[in-house]
C-alpha cells in the first residue's frame, strides 16, 4: 500500500478518492460512502460544517454507552439522513442557551404582540366596512344592470331609442348635500377634517358617491335623491346646532340670445349696455312664452363683431321650450338662442374654476404642449393637454392627449361640462 494512502475500512479498497469519502469522528476511519450508505451531497453538507459529527456503526454503541454526546459537539448525527428528515440531537449548550430568555426581551415581545393585536382589530374594521361598501357596490350595478335590460334590444338601425349602458350611467340622478359650520367664523377645511373624523363612508349607510370641499362648505355628493334625505336626517340628529346641513338648490339654465338687435338698448353705441324697459315683457310677448317677467332674468350683454349677445335665465319650462325651437323673435328680427354653458378656464395653470388672479398654483403651465412655460414661448410641435395628462396621471385613464386645452373636444373639458349641467334644474 503506498504511503499516505487509507484503505476503506469495511471494503479494504485502497483506491479511496479524497472527495468521495467520510470519516468516522471517533475512531477517524476512512469509509467510502456506498460503503456508509451516505449520499455524496448530504457528505458534503458534514465536510463544510465542522460542528455535524459523524460515526460509524462500529463506534455508535460505544458513543452511546460510555460518552456523551455533547461532547462532541452542539450536532451529533449518528448517520447523515436524507434531507427530508435532517434531525439535530441539541446538545447541553445549546439547550441551556434557547431555555434562558432575558426578561427585557420578553417585555420587548409582549409589547409587539399588543401591536399586532391592535392592527388585527384595526384591519378588522376596515374589512367590514370594506365589506358594506362593496355590497353597496353590488346592489347599485345590478339596479343598473335591471334598467339597461329593460331597456329595447335590437338593430340600432331600426331601434335608435336603445340606451346603452354607458350612457345610463350618465343620466344618473346625483344629488348632493351642503355641510356649513353654524358659526361662520369657523373655516370650511375645520368642518371637513372634523366631518370625516367624526364617520367613514360605510358608517353612514347610504351610497356616497364623491365628497368635496367648495366655496360654499363641504359638498357630499349621494347617487340618489333618497340617500340624500337620509343621510340629512340622520347628521341633523346626530350633528346639532354645530353644523348646518341643507341641500344646495341648484341654478335655472342660461340661454345665448345672438344678434340682438340695437333698437332694444337705450344707447347701442356706449360701452356699457342699458335695455329698454320693455324688453323682458317684449320677449315674452312676442315669443307666446306664458310665463312673468319674474322668470326671466337678464344676465349680461356684449359686443361681438357689429351685433349683440345676450345672456339670460330662465325656468326650466322656457328652457325647454326655446331649446325645442333654437330661436326667438325680438320685434321681427329672428334670433338664435342656445343654451349657454361658461367654465372659467384659469391661463396660468389651464385648470377650470378659477380665474389666473385668483390661482394657487405656483407653476405656469403651457396650454399647448403642457410644459412649464408661457403659450406664447411654446416651441413645441405635437399638442398634449394638460388636463388630460393630469387625468390620465392621477386616475390611470387613457384620455387623448393630443389637443390642447381650449379644445371643446377634451374629455377633460367635456366631464366638467357634464358637472355643471348637474348642477342645474332643467325640470
Amino acid at each position: 500500500m503506498a504511503s499516505g494512502i487509507q484503505a476503506c475500512a469495511r471494503c479494504s479498497d485502497n483506491f479511496i478518492v479524497n472527495t468521495k469519502n467520510i470519516s468516522c469522528d471517533f475512531c477517524k476511519k476512512l469509509f467510502h460512502h456506498h460503503c456508509a450508505e451516505v449520499d455524496d451531497k448530504l457528505a458534503k453538507v458534514k465536510r463544510d460544517c465542522a460542528g455535524i459529527k459523524w460515526f460509524c456503526s462500529g463506534c455508535l454503541p460505544m458513543i452511546n454507552g460510555k460518552l456523551k454526546m455533547a461532547d462532541f459537539g452542539e450536532a451529533v448525527f449518528t448517520r447523515i439522513p436524507e434531507k427530508s428528515e435532517v434531525k439535530m440531537v441539541s446538545g447541553s449548550r445549546a439547550s441551556r442557551s434557547s431555555a434562558s430568555v432575558p426578561e427585557s426581551d420578553l417585555a420587548v415581545l409582549e409589547k409587539e404582540i399588543e401591536c399586532l393585536v391592535r392592527e388585527k382589530n384595526l384591519i378588522d374594521k376596515i374589512a367590514n366596512e370594506r365589506g358594506y361598501i362593496v355590497e353597496i357596490q353590488k346592489k347599485l350595478i345590478s339596479d343598473l344592470e335591471d334598467k339597461f335590460r329593460s331597456q329595447p334590444v335590437g338593430n340600432s338601425s331600426k331601434n335608435k331609442d336603445c340606451v346603452s349602458y354607458s350612457a345610463i350611467v350618465k343620466k344618473m340622478d346625483h344629488s348632493y348635500l351642503l355641510i356649513k359650520p353654524a358659526d361662520r367664523s369657523t373655516s370650511y377645511k375645520t368642518v371637513e377634517n372634523d366631518f370625516k373624523s367624526r364617520y367613514s363612508p360605510g358608517a353612514l349607510n347610504v351610497n356616497i358617491n364623491k365628497t368635496k370641499l367648495t366655496k360654499n362648505g363641504l359638498m357630499i355628493s349621494c347617487n340618489s335623491k333618497k340617500d340624500v334625505e337620509t343621510l340629512k336626517d340622520s347628521l341633523k340628529s346626530d350633528l346639532g346646532n354645530k353644523f348646518d346641513v341643507c341641500e344646495p338648490t341648484k341654478m335655472f339654465p342660461r340661454m345665448l340670445i345672438q344678434g340682438v338687435p340695437n333698437d332694444c338698448f337705450k344707447n347701442p353705441g356706449a360701452d356699457k349696455l342699458e335695455f329698454v324697459d320693455s324688453f323682458v315683457d317684449d320677449l315674452i310677448f312676442n315669443n307666446n312664452l306664458g310665463v312673468n317677467s319674474d322668470d326671466i332674468k337678464i344676465i349680461s350683454c356684449y359686443k361681438v363683431k357689429n351685433t349683440k349677445n345676450v345672456v339670460i335665465e330662465v325656468v326650466p319650462s322656457v328652457f325647454n321650450l326655446l331649446s325645442s325651437k333654437g330661436f326667438v323673435f325680438i320685434g321681427w328680427v329672428r334670433c338664435t338662442v342656445r343654451e349657454n354653458l361658461y367654465l372659467l378656464r384659469c391661463y396660468k395653470c389651464c385648470k377650470f374654476g378659477h380665474g389666473k388672479k385668483d390661482c394657487r398654483s405656483k407653476d405656469v403651465v403651457c396650454s399647448k404642449c403642457s410644459g412649464f412655460h408661457e403659450f406664447r414661448d411654446c416651441k413645441a410641435d405635437d399638442s398634449c393637454c394638460p388636463n388630460c395628462k393630469f387625468h390620465n396621471d392621477r386616475y390611470k385613464t387613457n384620455w387623448c392627449t393630443k389637443h390642447v386645452a381650449s379644445d371643446t373636444s377634451c374629455s377633460y373639458y367635456k366631464m366638467k361640462i357634464d358637472n355643471l349641467k348637474m348642477q342645474i334644474a332643467y325640470e
